[in-house]
């Protein structure tokens, strides 16, 4: 494993600057050695980890463990638990071969509509974001959209569909209409999801979406 210092993160977590503070991730892409970015505080526990948990960093047992050493030193610069912290995260991406993606009836967004969804429809097309999405009745039902504005090689991408339309395809549409549009712009969509959240990653799988790393990040909050 490769253990990296985090020196200038500690530094402003010491100053109280930040609300929320995710002192340890752990990172492995497949193929690749395993990476631990850690607080240069948290150092001592991280090789301690990785005697411990060779085997499996993503472990349940692993998770605790690392959780519980990392816990006294959040508390002495302010932070605490936080209970929305990231389940082992699946990264995903679709590769960089373009023109093979079907068609879908999705649409993309040029400005709001009615919206069943939850998704800040306005907030993300006024910030650059695109928006792919499945209109039914004239009310978007389904969204599928860009979690930054692309202006790079790549970007992650999200899916959302309004509760009383889901198990109808609608999610796959979407998400095929916004990879399309990225692939126009020659843009590479990356897709992260929980390994628990097995609907997402057979939504994933079903739009050719291949394992890339997984990810486990410990976050703390301040009171």
């Amino acid at each position: 494993m490769v253990i990296c210092e985090e020196r200038a993160i500690e530094r402003i977590l010491s100053l109280g600057f930040c609300d929320t503070a995710i002192p340890v991730t752990v990172r492995q892409e497949l193929g690749k050695e395993a990476q631990i970015c850690v607080l240069p505080s948290l150092k001592k526990s991280a090789l301690k980890f990785e005697k411990l948990f060779s085997n499996d960093y993503f472990s349940p047992a692993a998770h605790s463990w690392l959780r519980e050493n990392v816990r006294p030193f959040m508390h002495t610069i302010g932070y605490h638990d936080n209970k929305l912290s990231r389940k082992v995260m699946s990264i995903m991406s679709r590769g960089t071969s373009f023109g093979e993606t079907p068609n879908s009836g999705a649409v993309i967004l040029k400005e709001p509509i009615k919206n069943l969804t939850t998704t800040d429809i306005p907030t993300l097309l006024e910030f650059g974001h695109i928006i792919s999405a499945v209109v039914i009745d004239g009310a978007v039902v389904c969204t599928a959209y860009t979690d930054l504005a692309p202006d790079g090689e790549a970007v992650e991408v999200g899916v959302e569909t309004a509760p009383a339309y889901r198990r109808r395809g609608y999610a796959k549409d979407a998400l095929y209409g916004l990879i399309n549009e990225l692939y126009s712009l020659g843009i590479q969509p990356i897709y992260i999801c929980s390994r628990s959240n097995i609907a997402s990653l057979k939504l994933a799988n079903a739009c050719g979406f291949k394992p890339e790393a997984l990810e486990y990040n410990y976050v703390f909050r301040r009171d």
